[in-house]
């Protein structure tokens, strides 16, 4: 399938088209509210503190015939590979690092999502990433939520549509 591509950068901004990665590029929140039918948001290796106060959610609709991609990337799109260190943890260097303030959770809300190659921290009573996602597929991620507060229910990934696959993916409660 063929995506119409856009980028995001740690100098991004919402007032930019996300057409490149080099003087065109989104900020986080705006390419992530951008994902939708058709559309691969690639997100340039580098550090994001995502600090919004809510849900993050990707607005736009898509199918699994038309499914939105969100995808990081080291220095060029697609170079990222699944890989595995000698203890068995995901292998992240060259993924964006996404810090998500207590209150910030993503959530993905449309059908044939495909979330790949981020890795994802935060502290949070609830998921950080929430695939809400019919025939979802979360790849080659981290999610690490250090919400430790007893007997809490935090999750790192949690997935409420039905046949959402999550795949090589690391999800940790520190």
């Amino acid at each position: 399938m063929a995506f119409t591509e856009r980028y995001v950068t740690t100098s991004g901004s919402s007032g930019n088209g996300g057409t490149n990665d080099t003087s065109d590029a989104w900020d986080f929140v705006t390419g992530w509210q951008a994902a939708g039918a058709g559309v691969r948001i690639n997100v340039k290796s580098g550090t994001y503190t995502i600090s919004t106060g809510a849900s993050i959610d990707t607005l736009s609709t898509s199918t699994t015939a038309n499914p939105l991609s969100v995808r990081g990337y080291n220095t060029t799109p697609g170079d990222l590979v699944h890989a595995r260190d000698s203890n068995g943890d995901l292998v992240t260097t060259g993924m964006p690092v996404l810090n998500l303030s207590a209150a910030t959770r993503l959530r993905v809300l449309n059908d044939g999502a495909i979330i790949e190659n981020l890795n994802i921290s935060g502290s949070r009573s609830n998921e950080l990433l929430y695939m809400y996602s019919n025939y979802g597929y979360v790849y080659n991620c981290r999610a690490d939520n250090s919400y430790n507060l007893g007997f809490s229910s935090s999750a790192a990934i949690s997935c409420a549509g039905y046949s959402t696959s999550v795949v090589s993916c690391d999800c940790i409660k520190s």
